[in-house]
């Protein structure tokens, strides 16, 4: 059984579920969001398996998952990149995000993201049980993307990355003045 916490409406910590049932009936959970940018400031980003019980075949950040305590956050979040990209490297926490959205099959994720950044230049060895494919997206293309088929990545990535790149062009045009 895998697990998640669950919070309430002020985002405290009251317990653990089950994530399939959290996901069904919408119980508000913690879970990550991994970003990964390489030197040429492309982003990694993964099209999930097709036998993921939700969101199957989407594109979306480099990984993502649920700790099972906010006191395993960091070592659950190296594991999974592990896991699931065949990578590791530092990260650095770059907001939390709120969400609640229903999915495709009749499940609602309600969670409150913590969003890791990244850095990483080499080649990802995804784990095929849980990737179908993977590839470097330029920041600018990847935008593009979004905006004109958004049916094509995670409902919680598109939202993640757009706040993302306000942050990201923001910093950009700061440096410029």
């Amino acid at each position: 059984m895998s697990i998640v916490v669950v919070l309430n409406d002020e985002s405290e910590i009251i317990g653990v579920c089950d994530k399939l049932i959290a996901h069904k009936s919408g119980t508000y959970h913690l879970a990550y969001s991994i970003l990964i940018i390489n030197s040429n400031l492309e982003m990694l980003i993964q099209k999930r398996a097709k036998d993921k019980y939700h969101s199957s075949g989407l594109w979306s950040n480099a990984c993502c998952s649920h700790p099972s305590s906010l006191s395993d956050l960091e070592n659950s979040m190296h594991e999974r990149l592990k896991y699931e990209m065949g990578i590791d490297t530092n990260l650095i926490w770059l907001f939390n995000h709120r969400y609640n959205v229903e999915l495709d099959n009749t499940l609602i994720e309600n969670e409150l993201d913590y969003v890791y950044l990244g850095n990483f230049d080499g080649t990802p060895v995804p784990n095929v049980l849980e990737v179908d494919d993977w590839r470097w997206a330029p920041i600018d293309e990847l935008d593009n993307e979004i905006k004109y088929n958004p049916e094509h990545f995670t409902p919680w990535f598109r939202e993640i990355f757009t706040k993302y790149t306000e942050v990201y062009i923001k910093e950009n045009l700061n440096q410029g003045n």
